[in-house]
């Protein structure tokens, strides 16, 4: 499990240390640079430790019960119950990032609904029918893979 060792930095040598690891992060762009560097700044169990919370927090904002939520992430109520006090008391960059992700998983939902609903209108004949969804599927993961 990870620690963090009892001897207290210097306050000023703590800011530093913390401005330097936020800028760190700030400057990568592309998911593949932050995967990298999260892979070799974080053991296995701090990434799991971290992906767990943002998934509590996830699920507890689109309102699933605590049951639900240790059934599926397979966390105590305990751990559920601190993330929720942290989202309910300070989780202003949880909430930040918690909208980001419910907004791009509704505007995938509705360009599925939308290209769904425009395949049936373009064609009646089920081959051809089938040759417009899988190219508004590829033309969807191409622009979802634009805007990610």
């Amino acid at each position: 499990m990870s620690q963090v060792s009892k001897r207290l930095v210097e306050r000023k040598i703590g800011e530093r240390m913390f401005e330097v690891f936020f800028k760190s992060l700030a400057d990568l762009h592309k998911s593949e640079e932050i995967e990298a560097y999260l892979l070799d700044l974080l053991s296995p169990v701090e990434r799991t430790m971290i992906a767990k919370r943002l998934a509590i927090a996830i699920l507890l904002t689109k309102g699933y019960s605590y049951a639900a939520i240790g059934d599926i992430v397979k966390v105590s109520v305990t751990t559920i119950a601190s993330i929720s006090v942290w989202l309910q008391h300070s989780g202003k960059g949880f909430e930040m990032v918690i909208k980001k992700i419910l907004r791009e998983e509704s505007f995938k939902e509705t360009l599925k609904d939308i290209e769904k609903s425009l395949a049936k209108f373009l064609v009646s004949h089920p081959a051809s029918k089938r040759r417009v969804e899988n190219r508004y599927e590829k033309e969807k993961q191409e622009r979802i893979s634009r805007i990610i």
